[in-house]
């Protein structure tokens, strides 16, 4: 994704996924800018925020936070943001954003490989692993 000439107002993309309360979530993205970085200054966001059933954002339920530039035509991979979803969600909204200081400065910021990712919860892999275990017990005895 490209974002070229950004104003003050943050631009990026967004996108809402069901959640449920209690699930986990990381997310991370890849960001670079070919054109360095304007007089007003240049962040970027990654952001992990919950909604309940209406849409509305659950007070208090936004992790994640405004980054610095990268270096000049260097792919930088962000920080994990790592969240879990509090009582009454009902969506997971993933959010890559920039904020470009300066108007019209003809700065470019590209973001890639954004990865939001619902990490598993602990008594799921625990139950995977005695199913792994039972397996390597049984395969032993044959």
């Amino acid at each position: 994704m490209l974002i070229a000439n950004n104003t003050w107002s943050p631009n990026g993309v967004y996108q809402l996924l069901p959640a449920n309360p209690g699930n986990w979530f990381d997310l991370n993205a890849w960001y670079m800018t070919p054109t360095g970085v304007g007089g007003g200054g240049v962040s970027e966001l990654v952001q992990i925020s919950f909604f309940d059933s209406t849409g509305t954002g659950i007070p208090g339920a936004a992790f994640g936070g405004w980054l610095g530039p990268p270096a000049l035509n260097t792919w930088t991979l962000s920080p994990d943001v790592i969240a879990q979803a509090p009582a009454n969600t009902a969506y997971v909204g993933a959010y890559l954003m920039w904020m470009d200081n300066n108007a019209g400065n003809g700065d470019q910021l590209y973001y890639d490989d954004a990865d939001l990712t619902q990490i598993p919860e602990p008594s799921s892999l625990a139950l995977l692993g005695l199913g792994l275990l039972g397996t390597l017990i049984w395969r032993r005895r044959q």
